[in-house]
């Protein structure tokens, strides 16, 4: 498959801070898994440049619609072939799509046409692939199921094992977190992700909360900015982690990685986060009304529920993900 040429327009595949985002490290998986079959060519979009000049380039995407050189096989998301990437210059084309829910998102107006020009042009796709079942139901409405490939992101199972926290008091001392307090992990400080509901809705007197990674609302909550080893020692020694986002999530990537540390997590039924959450035994909350409720559920069943989430969230491996990407791609150049 050496000679199969590849484009690849990812968006989100540098990092922009040490904790990657779910579409970062997604992409940035993908591009690793691909690389040493194929002739990967990333495209014009070069998420390491500042925001404007990305916004720049798809104004010329927009403007010049065969951009691209013909190739064997394109990869993109629904952002660019929205921007108008001639898509009928590739042979094969498969479109990932991490969601598509635009609520409580600052620029509703542009996702809310994205993502219905992305619903209305499936079918030009060989293949979309989605990182979720939640999501493989709600596509086949519009394009035939067979087409629609669910793969899941992989993880460094080990690293959890390797930062767990020895000694949990030790720890919570080295990283200034309270001893005599619940410590809450509420993922991203992102207002769509929720965090401000875990805050409001958990007593401040017995309850600590910490977000980490992305950061665009202060509400006065413990934020951590750290480094992979750090981040990963910290979830180690939170008591409950929760998910209370305000729309369909893709997956949820650090509700992941709680149950890798061997954290409980509670969450909404929203989106891949309800695949996440009912595939690794963990508490569904039905509303913001009966949140604390399931967090004491969560605090009293610790440990079991810490026990079947990581012996599911173990199986979602890099490897495992590497193989279901190589097979995709093969399978769809007809070289499988």
């Amino acid at each position: 498959m050496a000679s199969t040429k590849i484009k690849c327009v990812p968006r989100f595949a540098a990092p922009t801070s040490d904790i990657p985002t779910g579409a970062q490290a997604y992409e940035r998986m993908l591009i690793e898994a691909i690389s040493p079959d194929v002739d990967v060519q990333p495209a014009l979009c070069d998420p390491r440049k500042p925001r404007w000049l990305r916004f720049k380039k798809l104004r010329f995407l927009w403007q010049n619609k065969t951009g691209l050189p013909q190739g064997d096989l394109l990869i993109t998301d629904s952002t660019q072939f929205f921007c108008g990437l001639n898509i009928d210059r590739f042979a094969r084309r498969i479109l990932l799509v991490h969601h598509v829910d635009s609520r409580d998102t600052p620029n509703r107006f542009l996702q809310d046409r994205i993502h219905a020009h992305t619903l209305r042009h499936l079918c030009r796709f060989d293949r979309v692939v989605v990182v979720a079942d939640f999501w493989r139901t709600l596509f086949s409405e519009h394009m035939p199921a067979e087409r629609i490939s669910v793969i899941h992101s992989g993880y460094d199972v080990e690293a959890s094992n390797r930062c767990a926290a020895k000694d949990r008091d030790a720890v919570r001392k080295e990283l200034e977190l309270p001893l005599d307090k619940i410590v809450v992990f509420a993922g991203q400080a992102c207002f769509n992700k929720g965090f401000t509901s875990v805050l409001e809705r958990l007593p401040k007197d017995r309850f600590h909360v910490f977000t980490t990674g992305r950061k665009d609302f202060e509400a006065g909550q413990d934020h951590r900015e750290l480094s992979e080893e750090n981040y990963l020692k910290l979830l180690s020694v939170a008591d409950v982690a929760a998910f209370l986002p305000r729309f369909n999530e893709g997956w949820t990537r650090a509700a992941h990685e709680a149950l890798l540390c061997r954290v409980p997590v509670v969450g909404f039924d929203r989106g891949g986060l309800g695949d996440l959450l009912r595939g690794a035994g963990q508490i569904v909350c039905e509303g913001e009304d009966a949140f604390l409720a399931c967090v004491e559920e969560a605090l009293s069943r610790r440990e079991e529920l810490a026990q079947v989430g990581r012996a599911f969230a173990e199986s979602f491996t890099v490897d495992r993900f590497t193989e279901e990407w190589r097979s995709l791609t093969r399978g769809v150049c007809g070289l499988a």
